[in-house]
């Protein structure tokens, strides 16, 4: 034999050698793990639950489940794992599953909503003549619900103080002492512990008393005469600047000047707003009592010129009715916020502040004017009749059919429906 056949023969027997040596025993398969998780109560699928693959007490993958339920675990080695499930507000269900190489394992998992609270309400708003008021727990989980509830002041009492709940509704009584209460406003708390388990859950009903509570603001409330007023300006919406070719609009959304474009001086004085802005764009109101809730509370609505006057007459009339109305103290002794002398007494507990305004000059320049010397109200009534408070003297101005009101940005003052 020639010796390149020899050689030749040697290459081919070399590389199928080492092919078949290259070439595993067992080609190894490996297996899939699917399901759908569930709502024992409802069978509906639930989303956004975490799903862990665990063999050997090691998670070993992780993965969620979609819109219907579903989810997947792919390529994985043949043996026994543990699925778990795990969502908050739901018991943590968990279950064996084997794992057969080039199959799919279903494995479907439902699982139960805890225990959770519910309540009726977030707060108690009391005003300035409640003195019971309810709201009721119930329990929108599964299981037993227990609960217990402290007051935060021994002139709240509560009925009852704890107890449990499945499938009803417990109501909780919440009285208050006022005998023990001065008219300042008041701001507590009720606590509140439910327990699932071992597990505590804190939470609160706030109480307020001798106020009115509007997104997230609790404004001081005062009783003159016949009349519930707000006793400080309301400080509402979303603040826009004050500048030219720039105005309050009808978008659904409440707009705010604030003085010099500071957002401080809305939270000492309010916001500034348009006659429009102010009525939330309703017409003039005609009432005697006003019926137009504007920017205003739920319950309460904007004055019309007939309720300034059932005020004013209250207080003594026009004369000295402005004094009885302005906050106490100037600003040159760095004991209040009206301008030198500020002739007021504040004995009806209203306590107006200068907010000034903001105006749109003859041409068209935005401007301002008189923060710390005097402050108008305008009216329900028509967009120019206002009622204006001066530092310099007691007297509380009407001005029926003023000038340029609807030009002009003023603070609000609210009045408690009768």
């Amino acid at each position: 034999m020639k010796l390149s056949n020899i050689l030749g023969s040697l290459i081919i027997a070399l590389i199928v050698t080492t092919f078949y040596s290259c070439v595993p025993n067992e080609i190894i398969l490996h297996g899939d793990i699917s399901g759908t998780v569930t709502d024992t109560e409802t069978s509906q699928p639930v989303m956004d639950v975490a799903i862990a693959l665990n063999q050997s007490n090691v998670i070993t993958d992780t993965t969620s489940t979609g819109s219907d339920g579903s989810y997947l675990f792919h390529n994985i080695s043949a043996g026994n794992y543990e699925i778990e499930a795990l969502k908050s507000t739901y018991t943590t269900v968990t279950k064996n599953a084997v794992v057969v190489s080039a199959k799919t394992t279903e494995i479907n998992l439902e699982i139960v909503r805890t225990a959770s609270i519910e309540f009726s309400d977030t707060y108690l708003d009391y005003g300035v003549d409640a003195t019971l008021m309810s709201f009721t727990i119930s329990n929108k989980g599964s299981g037993t619900l227990k609960y217990s509830l402290i007051e935060s002041q021994d002139w709240i009492t509560i009925n009852p103080t704890s107890g449990d709940v499945t499938t009803e509704k417990d109501t909780i009584t919440v009285s208050i002492d006022r005998a023990l209460l001065s008219e300042e406003t008041q701001k507590e708390r009720i606590s509140i512990t439910s327990i699932v388990g071992d597990v505590d859950q804190q939470d609160q009903i706030d109480v307020f008393v001798n106020g009115v509570l509007q997104e997230e603001l609790f404004y001081k409330i005062v009783r003159i005469g016949t009349q519930v007023w707000m006793a400080e300006n309301l400080n509402r919406g979303l603040q826009i600047p004050y500048a030219e070719n720039i105005r309050q609009r009808d978008n659904e959304i409440v707009e705010k000047f604030c003085y010099d474009n500071d957002i401080k001086n809305c939270e000492i004085y309010g916001g500034l707003y348009s006659w429009s802005e102010l009525m939330d764009y309703n017409p003039p109101d005609a009432g005697i009592i006003g019926t137009t809730q504007g920017i205003c509370p739920d319950g309460w609505h904007l004055p019309t010129i007939n309720e300034w006057e059932t005020l004013s007459n209250y207080l003594g009339g026009e004369r000295v009715a402005g004094g009885a109305l302005k906050d106490t103290g100037n600003i040159q002794d760095g004991t209040g916020f009206w301008g030198f002398p500020n002739e007021a007494s504040n004995i009806s507990g209203f306590t107006a502040l200068p907010a000034g305004r903001c105006y749109w000059g003859l041409d068209g320049a935005p401007g301002y004017h008189d923060l710390g010397g005097s402050c108008t109200f305008e009216t329900a009534s028509n967009n120019n009749s206002a009622i204006t408070l001066r530092h310099n003297e007691t007297r509380m101005n009407f001005f029926i059919d003023g000038p340029q009101n609807s030009k002009n940005s003023h603070p609000v003052r609210c009045i408690k429906d009768p």
